[in-house]
């Protein structure tokens, strides 16, 4: 046999397999969580939540804790559009966890805001204001250049106003800006 031809148990033909299998792991989970986001963008959130899960078993093999995180966000958001908000809680945390881990101050703060957001459907208004607060500084982190970090400083303050509005008047229906998908 040619010394330049490698057997099939070589360490090297291993190492481009076993490479090569998370490579098409991370590729299915990201294809899954881009139809997910499509799908619930289009109101059609059983497609939405079956696409996600999809990309949640893909992803776990993986260790790839950005689309972990991503994967795990949009799945919150999909579960609090199908007003599952104590199934999303989890989900957010998993997904503050890993962006967290990655440094990844955006998606840090969405999280908080989404958490926000369910402890108003709580009516824990203390847990809104600590969230949202928190978002803000983690949005300031994000530096004056910023554009994402602007508006999610504006948005988390014009959220908050309207939490203390309804917290004065508990019977006020109010509407919170929500984070984008």
């Amino acid at each position: 046999m040619p010394a330049d031809i490698q057997k099939p148990w070589s360490p090297c033909v291993r190492r481009e397999t076993f490479s090569s299998r998370w490579d098409t792991f991370l590729t299915q989970a990201e294809s899954m969580l881009y139809m997910a986001r499509i799908y619930h963008l289009s109101s059609q959130l059983n497609e939405a939540l079956e696409s996600i899960e999809g990309a949640c078993g893909a992803i776990e093999p993986v260790d790839n804790q950005y689309f972990y995180a991503l994967i795990h966000l949009n799945y919150g958001l999909i579960l609090v559009t199908l007003n599952k908000n104590e199934e999303a809680l989890p989900k957010f945390d998993k997904s503050l966890i890993s962006f967290k881990h990655v440094g990844f101050l955006f998606g840090v703060a969405q999280d908080l805001e989404n958490f926000g957001y369910i402890y108003l459907s709580r009516g824990d208004y203390e847990d809104v204001r600590a969230a949202y607060e928190v978002a803000i500084e983690t949005y300031i982190q994000m530096g004056p250049q910023s554009p994402m970090g602007e508006s999610g400083i504006q948005r988390c303050r014009t959220n908050l106003t309207k939490v203390e509005e309804k917290k004065q008047n508990p019977e006020r229906n109010i509407l919170l800006i929500r984070t984008p998908l």
